[in-house]
């Protein structure tokens, strides 16, 4: 396996290898490592991880796909295009993925809210944690890169420096999302409230209408003599008539209550 003309430490190589390893400096005797995890997506959330080890002449980026090393034509030029051109896709792929919070927001406001808002709230919620803390590892370890190398003469400060404000442009924009998820989330649980509330309010005054009707149907049903209107040939009628008075009093009653006390 080609690699640099130096020995690396076993647990450097094993933590290139390993996919699923943080953003991370770390400087050895003769060398230093750096792991960049960034995300970036597609129809779905992806992280790639990209490991290069400098030396005092030359820098190498690891390949994880073909389990080699590749040797850059420049020490740190090189690398900062690397970087450079994957922090510029993230940043077009990331305005891109706003646009799901914006259309998440945008049907929780319309008319009838679909049913689904639960779903996709925890599908942005747990994406955009995964890319704040990405991207907060990511810019610290450029910064650290950044602190090691600015003394030496060959470094371009200013592209890294570029660099890093991009990620940490990305990273308070992500915090931002997940501070408007939360808001939405809020707005959420106050509008479904308000509809649980007046859907108690409404069986409530149903209540409140039928009961006396439940209590006169009742006492009209009871199996004894002696009842009013049971020997009256229009009975009925007139049973009739108390229960529709009946309903417009407690109609009227609650209208009342309603107009003086709410």
């Amino acid at each position: 396996m080609p690699q640099p003309d130096i020995t690396l430490d076993a647990l450097h190589l094993e933590d290139l290898r390993n996919d699923r390893h943080p953003s991370a400096f770390d400087v050895a005797p003769n060398y230093t490592l750096m792991i960049l995890r960034l995300p970036h997506f597609d129809k779905t959330l992806t992280i790639e991880s990209t490991g290069f080890v400098i030396t005092q002449t030359q820098t190498w980026r690891y390949d994880g796909e073909h389990n080699t090393f590749e040797m850059l034509s420049e020490r740190f030029e090189t690398m900062h295009r690397l970087l450079d051109r994957d922090v510029d896709t993230l940043l077009v792929e990331f305005d891109a993925f706003r646009s799901r919070v914006v259309e998440l927001e945008a049907t929780l406001y319309a008319p009838k809210e679909g049913g689904k808002f639960m779903h996709r709230w925890l599908a942005l919620k747990h994406d955009l944690l995964r890319i704040e803390q990405l991207l907060l590892r990511a810019g610290e370890t450029v910064e650290r890169l950044i602190l090691h190398y600015r003394n030496d003469a060959t470094f371009p400060y200013s592209r890294y420096s570029d660099l890093h404000e991009h990620l940490v442009r990305i990273e308070r924009s992500a915090s931002l999302q997940l501070s408007k998820l939360d808001s939405l989330y809020h707005f959420h649980n106050a509008r479904t409230t308000e509809k649980m509330n007046r859907m108690i309010y409404l069986l409530t005054i149903l209540s409140a209408i039928i009961m006396p009707l439940n209590l006169i149907v009742g006492f009209f049903g009871m199996n004894t003599t002696a009842l009013p209107f049971a020997q009256t040939p229009q009975g009925t009628l007139y049973a009739s008539g108390l229960l529709l008075s009946t309903l417009v009093l407690s109609i009227a009653l609650l209208l009342w209550v309603r107009q003086r006390y709410m």
